[in-house]
């Protein structure tokens, strides 16, 4: 029976894992399509391994001017830059549509157009920027919190407006449901206490992104008809960044 509730953990787990990052997970788990649609309960939690490793690599001794290159591309190359295609796909669909239908095809569309690119060339300016900014005792704890705050996001989109039935999201069309979501506010829980002396500004940026992300769904579903895994690497991206920025004039 432990064996088993284990299993029935840790398959949602390595799911979220490889679904969301290039970190290698055994065979089976691919094939697991029961289990990819209760991963978002650990999403939080991959962004907290995403954290830890952009950590790691902020204490190796580079240059400044290195290293926060470095800080800024980890993310992007551990998650294989699924989340900033999302963004570049969102921004050119949502931007250059007219209607749901052509919104969506253009989202299809292999091609990164003019809005897509400027949307990826913000994205990386900022973050180097921001993280460029931040800089001191607060680095550690934003480096973290900025990935487990953006996936805390894409669960609560997800748990609001389902996904369409195409794609290759398919396999998790079915909205997380309210138990996955409560375990994914969890983690983000967990790490907010857990972080001292941020754990005031990391709650109430919890709440104030889920109201955020609340509010990309309604959007989402009034501009496409259904949730979309471009629109939500958009909003991880979005809210990667104004996690950065909400460290910004944070000082002890």
């Amino acid at each position: 029976m432990l064996k088993t509730y284990l299993m029935s953990v840790l398959r949602p787990f390595l799911s979220a894992v490889s679904f969301l990052t290039v970190i290698p997970v055994p065979a089976f788990v691919h094939r697991d399509r029961e289990s990819l649609a209760t991963a978002p309960a650990f999403y939080p939690l991959v962004g907290i391994i995403i954290g830890l490793a952009v950590v790691i690599v902020s204490s190796l001794p580079l240059p400044p001017a290195l290293m926060v290159l470095l800080l800024a591309a980890v993310p992007f190359v551990l998650t294989r830059g699924m989340h900033a295609d999302g963004l570049a796909d969102t921004a050119d669909g949502l931007l250059g549509g007219r209607t749901p239908e052509d919104r969506t095809r253009i989202m299809h569309e292999p091609q990164v157009g003019s809005f897509g690119t400027l949307a990826i060339a913000f994205d990386v300016v900022a973050r180097v920027a921001l993280i460029t900014a931040i800089g001191g005792r607060n680095a550690t704890a934003v480096l973290i919190a900025s990935p487990v705050l953006g996936r805390w996001a894409m669960v609560v989109a997800m748990s609001l407006v389902p996904y369409g039935s195409e794609g290759k999201l398919k396999a998790a069309a079915s909205r997380p449901g309210w138990r996955n979501a409560a375990i994914a506010l969890a983690w983000v829980v967990i790490f907010s206490v857990w972080n001292r002396p941020y754990s005031d500004i990391l709650l109430l940026a919890t709440l104030g992104i889920a109201a955020l992300a609340a509010l990309w769904a309604l959007l989402i579903r009034k501009m496409l008809g259904h949730m979309s895994g471009d629109a939500l690497g958009a909003l991880n991206e979005m809210v990667e960044l104004l996690t950065f920025a909400l460290f910004l004039d944070w000082n002890y």
